[in-house]
């Protein structure tokens, strides 16, 4: 393989401990995009994904003084309000679909009651 050839592999070799963390600290990151995924929903995890890859962005822009185009920044403006966007109308799209839910369970348990007391006779 490439990697033997390029002696890549005396890097792992001279720095396991780096590699091994590395490494670990991406076991984590899937870890726990399933515990956030379970505990919230998948719209949670890509605000929190937009969230940190703008971080970076700043920082470069603020500490490192990079230098960014209009071109580059009204993209960056495009891709961050088209995903706001989108989030926001599948949460609406969920919001509804919950509220939806809830009135058919409250219709249905209603209709139970009725059904109930129509069986035994009291209204």
């Amino acid at each position: 393989p490439k990697v033997r050839e390029t002696g890549d592999v005396s890097k792992v070799l001279a720095n396991p401990l780096t590699f091994f963390l590395a490494a670990s600290l991406g076991l984590c990151v899937q870890l726990l995009t399933n515990i956030v995924i379970k505990a919230t929903s998948a719209t949670a995890l890509k605000v929190l994904s937009q969230i940190r890859n703008t971080i970076p962005v700043i920082y470069g822009i603020v500490v490192y003084a990079e230098i960014i185009t209009s071109t580059s920044a009204i993209g960056y403006l495009i891709s961050v309000l088209a995903f706001g966007a989108y989030t926001k109308i599948k949460m609406d799209v969920a919001a509804a679909k919950s509220a939806a839910d809830k009135a058919a369970a409250a219709e249905k348990a209603t209709e139970d009651i009725e059904m109930g007391q129509a069986k035994t006779g009291t209204s």
